[in-house]
């Protein structure tokens, strides 16, 4: 996710909602009353802002002259505009029982449910004045604003557009207007996408004051989310005025520029910058983006340090129980970092970052359905927020129906060969239990051309999540071979349990079921194997530093037994593209030694040295490959020789489709399993069949509005 973008992007917003929904229109007195009247001193009260001091002002009035219409109005806005919104509504209501169509009235009952943020209540009384009185500047601009409080921004800016043909030039109008544009244009940015007319629309803010500092902020987002990073990092860099949105603004920049090493120079001279301003509030920001800039450079370890430190300066923060939650999650450490955005979202439960970040951690632990749920509570509160309709997308992908057709084609350097097709198809029932079924057809031959085998036969599969650290898997598989020297069937199967340990460790426990069916002379032996299967697979994050291992426990159906133990010590070199090296070993032995029937040494002992590489896709780069190559040297009952295995895979993604060509070679004898060197290659065609699961729906419904 692109976590810095989104946090430039929300905080900046959250200000303009804020501000437009309890901007408040001041001056519905009565004209011509503030001169002489004994109320002029509660009159200027009001408009200095002093709403606490006024409320007693007016109190004290109305003890003398409690039917006072004017006394109850500024009573009932003093009331309402220092906090206390439902008793300003009980005041105004009074007043409307008494005069039901009386617009004063109704003025201030609209404008008080705009300071209670319910744009749809204050719209329909605007609705009933406009009704009577299409002119009234009031009314139209209040509706407009209630309108910019339920996000109606094109509406919203008609309105604003017609108050200001009614009185040109208003200052409370303009104000209006202002905030109407930047929503409009976020709108058109973050939701549909269309950057020209956005930045069209905040250019009509600029051409009034070519140095507004939140549409300038606005313009530099919607360059971050349109990707021409340059021209955002020259906003924040030179136009805009307050140190502490420059500087995260420039860094987030230099970030998406791939600049990361210069984005946290940047933070660092913020840092310094903003200390000396004195306000504890912006010091606090630029620490907290200070961390997010050390994880962006991958310096988990200080991050991690620093943001310890910053919590115990400010324990009750809930901004930094947001920032310590990012650190976990990148640290992989997502059950904690799960409790983290929990607490934060109990302080803060619209927030953007802390919902989606929340889903994001919940799908790192296999927890779709949650997930899933997480995703549409965010857009609850950011409609149409394209980011999160892409993590969607990204769910979607992994639960909708889809098909696959593979071609695969192999032989090993006695001549035997081997030709495999696979159609398989998959379906998600719900976001923790996928199910899949498959049919192969297999033709073996070898070097003698004594005839062909084939076996045919059909898979039947499921995996399912119990919780954030136990899953199950289990396939099914039956089959038939034949060929001029045999014919039966049979059955394979595999059934798994993987175990979480914690945030570094895993372990998987199988048993599983198959014919040996390496090559045509193995096959029509008809030996079936149990194997009884462990592995560990671990990493740490902060040394980069992995350790895989398996070991099989084999039973062959001919009497004979295998152990097999292979563990691999790696470290990623890089983490974009992913670059790593290390150390593999491998011992095998058989309590009984068929050499004349298949390879089967005593003892054997592999020793290599591997470097793997992988990118992923990306728009610059249209194709995702990974290829990993090892060296080393084998014994096998005390004869030795060197080794080496190789393998590659190139992926494209369009559109539904994916297309998968990958291929191996290896002369590792306990790869091959008969002795001889090994190759092959593949081809895999799959096909989403539909944009969504058949779950889809069932979480749509439940956050719909």
């Amino acid at each position: 996710m692109t976590k810095g973008r989104h946090c430039v992007a929300s905080q900046f917003l959250k200000g303009v909602f804020t501000t437009l929904i309890f901007f408040t229109i001041h001056c519905l007195l009565p004209p011509g009353l503030h001169a002489q009247s004994p109320m002029q001193a509660g009159f200027g009260m009001l408009e200095k802002g002093e709403f606490q001091q006024a409320k007693v002002f007016f109190a004290e009035y109305l003890e003398k002259d409690p039917g006072n219409p004017t006394a109850l109005v500024c009573y009932g806005r003093a009331t309402g505009l220092s906090g206390n919104v439902q008793e300003a509504q009980e005041v105004f209501q009074g007043l409307l029982e008494k005069d039901p169509a009386n617009e004063e009235f109704l003025l201030n009952m609209a404008e008080s449910h705009l300071w209670g943020g319910d744009g749809s209540s204050a719209a329909t009384v605007y609705q009933g004045i406009l009704a009577n009185n299409d002119q009234n500047f009031v009314a139209l601009m209040g509706y407009a604003n209630s309108m910019s409080a339920q996000k109606n921004y094109a509406e919203a800016y008609d309105y604003i557009q017609r108050a200001l043909r009614v009185n040109p030039g208003n200052e409370q109008a303009l104000i209006s207007q202002k905030y109407i544009r930047l929503g409009l244009a976020n709108y058109l940015a973050a939701q549909e996408g269309d950057y020209e007319k956005a930045k069209s629309i905040v250019d009509l803010n600029l051409q009034s004051n070519a140095e507004d500092q939140e549409s300038l902020m606005l313009k530099a987002t919607i360059h971050l989310l349109e990707g021409e990073f340059k021209n955002a990092r020259n906003i924040y860099q030179h136009e805009i005025k307050k140190p502490l949105d420059a500087y995260v603004g420039w860094s987030v920049a230099e970030h998406f520029l791939g600049q990361d090493e210069k984005a946290l120079m940047v933070v660092e001279e913020g840092l310094l910058e903003v200390s000396q301003n004195g306000d504890p509030q912006e010091l606090l920001k630029m620490k907290l983006q200070y961390v997010t800039v050390l994880l962006w450079n991958n310096r988990l370890k200080e991050a991690d340090e620093y943001v310890k430190q910053v919590s115990k300066e400010n324990p009750d923060n809930k901004e930094v129980l947001a920032s310590q939650a990012e650190v976990l999650i990148y640290l992989s450490d997502y059950a904690k970092g799960v409790q983290k955005y929990q607490q934060f979202l109990g302080r803060d439960s619209s927030s953007f970052k802390g919902n989606l970040g929340m889903a994001d951690a919940h799908h790192a632990l296999g927890l779709d359905d949650l997930a899933y749920e997480g995703a549409f509570k965010t857009l609850v509160y950011f409609p149409g927020q394209k980011d999160v309709l892409g993590f969607i997308e990204r769910l979607n992908n992994s639960h909708a129906p889809a098909a696959s057709l593979e071609g695969y084609l192999s032989e090993t350097s006695d001549g035997s060969w081997r030709r495999r097709l696979t159609a398989e198809g998959s379906l998600g029932i719900n976001a923790l239990l996928k199910v899949w079924m498959g049919a192969t057809h297999e033709i073996f031959g070898d070097a003698l051309g004594e005839g062909e085998a084939e076996t045919r036969s059909f898979k039947l599969g499921g995996s399912y999540v119990l919780n954030q650290k136990i899953g199950v898997k289990a396939v099914v598989d039956v089959a038939s071979s034949n060929s001029p020297n045999i014919d039966f069937n049979y059955v394979n199967y595999d059934f798994q349990l993987s175990y979480r340990v914690n945030k570094n460790q895993q372990l998987v426990f199988s048993h599983m079921r198959e014919l040996q069916n390496f090559n045509k002379a193995l096959l029509e032996r008809n030996i079936m194997m149990d194997h009884f299967i462990i592995k560990n697979i671990a990493f740490w994050k902060l040394p980069k530093i992995g350790w895989y291992s398996e070991y099989y426990y084999s039973n062959f159906s001919d009497g004979n037994s295998r152990s097999l133990l292979f563990t691999s010590v790696y470290r990623n070199l890089l983490d974009k593209p992913l670059l790593k090296t290390g150390i593999n070993y491998s011992t095998m032995s058989f309590s009984e030694t068929k050499a004349e029937q298949y390879y089967s040494p005593s003892i054997f002992h592999n020793f290599e040295w591997f470097a793997g590489f992988k990118k992923d896709e990306t728009k610059k780069f249209k194709l995702g490959i990974s290829a990993d190559a090892a060296i080393g040297y084998q014994l096998s009952d005390g004869q030795g020789q060197p080794a080496w295995r190789t393998s590659f895979e190139v992926r494209k993604e369009l559109n539904r489709w994916l297309i998968r060509l990958h291929g191996q070679y290896s002369s590792i004898s306990a790869v091959s399993n008969n002795g001889f060197s090994f190759s092959g290659i593949g081809l895999t065609i799959r096909y989403q069949l539909g944009e969504k699961p058949v779950f889809y729906e069932r979480y749509r419904k439940k956050y719909s509005r």
